[in-house]
C-alpha cells in the first residue's frame, strides 16, 4: 500500500488523463463538424454559382446576392434548429441513454408531441403562406371553387433545377388546357432555395407561390425524392378553396381539364385519385401524382395525428402515397386513366395505353422524367409531348425578347429547337 501522498498523486494523474482525453475528443468532434459544414457550403455555393448565371445579371453581383440571401435564410433555419435541438438535448438528458440514441428518441417524441397540440395551433403552423404580388390577392374573401396545386422541394438539391423546369413546362401546358380563372399554385417547401430568379420563372409560367412547412413522418421514405411528400397533407388545409387538384411537377397537360376540375366528391368518396400500376399489375392502392382533394381542417388534423401517432402500418417507401392508400382503403373515387396517364402503363400495359391514347389529358412521367427523355429513350414517343410544350415556351420567351439570352438558350435549348428565332443571337 502506498502512502496517502502517493495515493493523492495517483488520483490527480488519473483525473488529468481523463480531462485530457475528453478535451481531445471534443476537438476531434469540432474539427469533424467544421469539415462537414465546409463540404456542405461548397456544395451549396456551387449550386448558386450554377443557378446565378441564369438571370443574365453580371455574375459577381448575382452570385453574391443569391448567396447572401441563402446565408440569411440558413441563419434563420440554424437559429430555429438550435432552439429545437436544445429542447431535444434537455429531454435526452433525462433518460441517461447514450446521447445519439437519446437525441433521436427525443426528436421522435417531439414530433409526436406536435400531434397533441391544439388543433388550431396545428392549422396555423401548416398554413401555406402566399408570396403576394401586386396582381393577385392572397386570401379571397370567399373560398374559390378550385385551384391547381403542385409542390417544389429540395430533398435532392442537384435535381432542383430540373423540377423548376418541370413546373415551368407544366405551367405552360395548364395555360393551354385549363380555364384561365383557375389559380395555379406552387407550394414551396421550407428550406428550398427558390429565390428571385426561381420565383420569376414560376410567375412567368403562371404560378402563384406559397411557402409551407415540412411534415416529417416517424418513418421517412428511403427514397430521397419521396421524403418530403408528406407536405401534401397541407392540401387539406388550403381553405381558400373548396377543393384543390394536385399535380406533381413531372406531370403534363395535353388535353382539356374542365372535367377533372369539376370532379364531385362526397363523404363516402372523400378523395379522387387514379389506380396505380406496379410490376405490370394494377394494384388496390392509388397514385398520388394527381388527386382531387376537398379542403377540410378537421380531416387535415386527423391525417396529421394518424401519421405522427404511427398508428397506420403502410409501405413507408412510397411515403404519403402508401400512407393515404392505407388510410382511405377502398373509400376513394377512381379518376379515369386519362386524368393520370402513368408512364408505367406505357411500359407495362401498352394495350390500355394505346386504347386510351387519343383521350389522355394528363401524362405522368413516372418511369422517366419529361426533361430527361431523349430521342433514343424507350419513352421517346411520349416524351415528344413534353418537348412540344417546352418548344412553345421557348418560342414565346425568345420572341418576346430583343435578344435571346444565353440563359434562355441553356434552359430551353432555344438554339436547337426554335431555329431562326434564336440562331442569330
Amino acid at each position: 500500500m502506498g502512502t496517502p501522498a502517493n495515493r493523492r498523486g495517483s488520483t490527480r494523474l488519473f483525473a488529468l488523463t481523463v480531462v485530457t482525453f475528453v478535451v481531445l475528443e471534443i476537438l476531434v468532434l469540432v474539427r469533424r463538424r467544421s469539415s462537414i459544414q465546409a463540404e456542405t457550403k461548397d456544395r451549396d455555393s456551387s449550386y448558386f454559382l450554377r443557378n446565378s448565371r441564369l438571370s443574365g445579371s453580371p455574375p459577381g453581383v448575382t452570385e453574391r446576392a443569391a448567396y447572401s440571401q441563402y446565408n440569411k435564410s440558413s441563419s434563420i433555419q440554424a437559429e430555429t434548429k438550435d432552439r429545437d435541438s436544445s429542447y431535444f438535448l434537455r429531454n435526452s438528458r433525462l433518460s441517461g441513454s447514450p446521447p445519439g440514441v437519446t437525441e433521436r428518441a427525443a426528436y421522435s417524441q417531439y414530433n409526436k408531441s406536435l400531434a397533441n397540440v391544439d388543433g388550431k395551433d396545428l392549422l396555423r403552423h401548416y398554413t401555406c403562406r402566399f408570396v403576394v404580388d401586386s396582381t393577385w390577392p392572397a386570401t379571397p374573401t370567399q373560398p374559390d371553387d378550385v385551384a391547381i396545386v403542385s409542390l417544389l422541394s429540395a430533398t435532392v438539391l442537384e435535381q432542383l433545377e430540373n423540377y423548376i423546369l418541370g413546373l415551368e413546362v407544366l405551367g405552360y401546358s395548364l395555360a393551354m388546357y385549363s380555364p384561365q380563372h383557375v389559380h395555379r399554385i406552387v407550394m414551396v417547401l421550407e428550406g428550398t432555395p427558390c429565390f428571385a430568379e426561381c420565383e420569376r420563372r414560376l410567375h412567368d409560367a403562371g404560378w402563384k407561390i406559397c411557402e409551407t412547412q415540412k411534415i416529417t413522418p416517424p418513418h421517412p421514405s428511403v427514397v430521397a425524392r419521396f421524403r418530403d411528400q408528406f407536405a401534401k397533407l397541407a392540401l387539406w388545409n388550403m381553405m381558400q378553396y373548396k377543393h384543390v387538384v394536385y399535380m406533381d411537377a413531372d406531370t403534363l397537360a395535353i388535353g382539356r381539364l374542365e372535367r377533372l376540375l369539376a370532379t364531385k366528391l362526397n363523404a363516402e368518396q372523400p378523395l379522387a385519385v387514379a389506380q396505380d400500376i406496379r410490376g405490370g399489375q394494377w394494384v388496390d392502392g392509388f397514385n398520388m401524382g394527381v388527386g382531387v382533394i376537398p379542403t377540410n381542417r378537421t380531416e387535415f388534423v386527423r391525417l396529421y395525428r394518424l401519421m405522427q401517432s404511427d398508428a397506420v402500418q403502410y409501405e413507408t417507401t412510397m411515403s404519403e402515397q402508401g400512407f393515404l392508400s392505407k388510410v382511405y382503403g377502398k373509400t376513394w373515387k377512381r379518376l379515369q386513366f386519362e386524368d393520370n396517364a402513368n408512364l408505367a402503363a406505357y411500359d407495362q400495359d401498352r394495350v390500355k395505353w394505346q386504347k386510351s391514347r387519343a383521350d389522355i389529358r394528363l401524362v405522368h412521367f413516372t418511369m422517366e422524367k419529361g426533361w430527361s427523355i431523349g430521342d433514343h429513350s424507350a419513352y421517346a414517343a411520349v416524351g415528344k409531348y413534353w418537348r412540344a410544350v417546352q418548344l412553345k415556351m421557348c418560342q414565346r420567351r425568345c420572341q418576346s425578347k430583343s435578344t435571346c439570352m444565353i440563359a434562355e438558350k441553356s434552359r430551353c435549348n432555344c438554339a436547337l429547337h426554335v431555329g431562326s428565332v434564336c440562331q442569330h443571337h
